[in-house]
């Protein structure tokens, strides 16, 4: 961002919070999210920051100087959190969404596979190493699986031009179908992103990850490889250097050989951060 744009970004979150008038403040992350905890504490309004990742940014560390707490999504992220304010940290897990543990779909559920699905992710705007790989493959893949390709916008009109049957492409899986997409697949092939592999934990899926290569701090592969710990058997990792099409057709063919009865794990972990939130404002001081 730049110190004159931070300074800049300060002032004018100062004037922000002075008309809105929270009683609390909650980041996400994000470097754009300092300046907005640093006026928060200058006008006396507490503040909670929560670490998505299991890196620690730099922009949490910054904000945890001011924060009453700092929320963390995984256990090992403790470790990185400085001495001195190890007392302002707790672990809550990460925010799941609700959608994910439903099992209908407000436009999708006609569909009805009558093989194993695949679901592929790429995150919201799709992966153009994870399509690349797997555009020349989709015809073979369709002889044995149902695939769901969540594409991308830009990759869209691309994909949606193949008549494969057994397939379907689609820009994006809303919040109304990635629930039944989830339950539908008997794999997932996604990124490693920490709601993705915190999804994929909590509704037991087997999946193969592909981790961003230049992710901040390399917390795409940090993330794959806790859920690979937690789930050794059910979890493949493929280096983006090494992806081919012939070697993600073996290891899907690989996992799905693997006998798994997924066990979903309810978002409890959602509920120790809303209370944290809850709590906070409770006990916040009324300063205008």
């Amino acid at each position: 961002m730049g110190i004159p744009k931070t300074i800049t970004a300060f002032f004018r979150s100062l004037l922000f919070l002075k008309r809105v008038k929270p009683d609390i403040v909650v980041s996400f992350g994000g470097y754009i999210s300092f300046p907005v905890i640093a006026a928060a504490a200058f006008l006396k309004i507490p503040s909670l920051t929560h670490e998505q990742t299991l890196t620690v940014s730099l922009s949490t560390l910054l904000n945890s100087l001011f924060c009453k707490h700092i929320a963390l999504s995984f256990a090992p992220s403790q470790n990185k959190i400085p001495r001195f304010l190890s007392n302002k940290s707790v672990v809550t897990g990460n925010l799941l969404r609700s959608a994910i543990f439903s099992t209908q779909s407000t436009t999708l559920s006609k569909t009805s596979p009558k093989k194993p699905v695949i679901l592929f992710l790429g995150g919201n705007q799709g992966s153009t190493a994870i399509n690349n790989t797997i555009l020349s493959i989709i015809p073979s893949l369709t002889k044995k699986f149902f695939v769901i390709h969540q594409t991308g916008p830009q990759s869209f009109f691309v994909f949606r031009k193949l008549s494969a049957a057994n397939y379907l492409p689609l820009d994006y899986i809303d919040q109304n179908n990635i629930g039944w997409a989830f339950h539908q697949a008997d794999i997932v092939v996604s990124r490693s992103g920490a709601n993705t592999c915190q999804e994929i934990d909590a509704l037991d899926k087997k999946a193969i990850l592909i981790p961003l290569p230049f992710s901040q701090q390399n917390e795409q592969l940090l993330n794959a490889r806790w859920l690979k710990r937690l789930h050794p058997k059910t979890i493949v990792i493929i280096p983006q250097l090494s992806l081919t099409p012939k070697l993600l057709t073996a290891k899907i063919n690989q996992l799905l050989a693997v006998h798994h009865q997924p066990q979903t794990t309810p978002p409890s972990q959602n509920h120790k951060l809303l209370r944290l939130i809850h709590r906070l404002i409770q006990h916040a001081p009324k300063v205008y």
